[in-house]
């Protein structure tokens, strides 16, 4: 037995010696590929690549709307409204209330994504059955009224309205616009702050004011209650903005949607239609619409445009 034990004791201590030489051998190594890392960090080739991943995450960014707004405001928001009175954005009378547009009607609808998939082609659809209707619908992914260093539709708005001359504006944003925003004296605040809720208000006071005296009526649509508790955060912040803004302006109408997309006030992928039917009216994301879902929002907008349109 004692030859065992002194046989193991010396074989430990071999191991021990053995790795005490290796150790140093692989930290030397180590600090050799610090020091070529280093080296390499300092290259120009990972300069390179650096900036490439830099302009891609900036990208990526861009697009799905986590980017912090930094564009120049000045062209679009240097009469921002400091007061009540939203004629004082433009230069130009309120719009006094609109009596019964006659037919045929020209509509105009422009948003984010809402406007191109569920939502706008149901509307679209639905008011090219009024007799001699015309529609134009516009819309952009990742797009609202923040980011217009990204895709500004203060301008693009005043285009569409010049090129097609509608009678009707229908306007839905919101999805993209809960992220850092640049009031008009150029000062950042991140959403869920005060200074977060007046730099919107004021860009929702612009476009209004901007558009409101160049068509006859306008319907703003509100975001239906969301999936997830970040947007629901968020449209529940928007929406009142709109709702309050919008009241400035005699021929301007709030469209309500959030109860609409709720059972007993509780978001639910599934809603009944008007004859009970359920079926699945939000996307995964808890934001877009079904098709389902668009043709519920599309019934609520009727309604409400059924009362100021005059059959031909």
């Amino acid at each position: 037995m004692r030859i065992d034990y002194e046989m193991l004791l010396t074989a430990v201590i071999a191991a021990i010696v053995i790795a005490i030489a290796d150790f140093g051998a692989v930290s030397k190594s180590f600090d050799s590929l610090s020091d070529e890392l280093a080296a390499f960090r300092q290259s120009e080739a990972y300069r390179q690549y650096a900036a490439f991943k830099s302009k891609e995450s900036s990208f990526w960014a861009d697009l799905k709307g986590e980017k912090t707004a930094g564009g120049d405001l000045a062209d679009v928001l240097k009469d921002a409204p400091a007061n009540e009175n939203p004629a004082a954005a433009t230069n130009a009378p309120a719009p006094a209330a609109a009596s019964k547009i006659s037919g045929p009607v020209k509509y105009l609808m422009v948003g984010d994504s809402m406007m191109l998939v569920g939502f706008g082609p149901a509307l679209e659809n639905s008011l090219l059955k009024q007799p001699g209707a015309s529609v134009v619908r516009e819309g952009a992914y990742s797009t609202g009224l923040n980011r217009i260093d990204y895709f500004d539709w203060f301008t693009k708005t005043d285009e569409l309205i010049a090129r097609h001359r509608p009678d009707v504006l229908i306007v839905m944003f919101g999805a993209n616009d809960g992220q850092g925003i640049v009031d008009r004296a150029g000062k950042t605040s991140e959403f869920g702050s005060a200074g977060w809720s007046e730099a919107y208000r004021q860009r929702v006071a612009v476009y209004l004011a901007r558009v409101a005296p160049k068509v006859k009526k306008i319907y703003w649509v509100g975001n239906p209650i969301a999936g997830s508790d970040s947007f629901t955060e968020k449209f529940s912040v928007m929406n009142p903005i709109y709702k309050a803004e919008i009241a400035k302006f005699p021929n301007a109408v709030f469209v309500d949607t959030w109860e609409r997309f709720a059972v007993n006030g509780v978001y639910r992928q599934s809603i009944p239609d008007d004859n009970g039917l359920w079926q699945i009216a939000k996307q995964s994301d808890g934001v877009h619409v079904t098709d389902f879902g668009g043709a519920i929002m599309t019934g609520l907008v009727i309604r409400e445009i059924a009362k100021d349109i005059e059959p031909k």
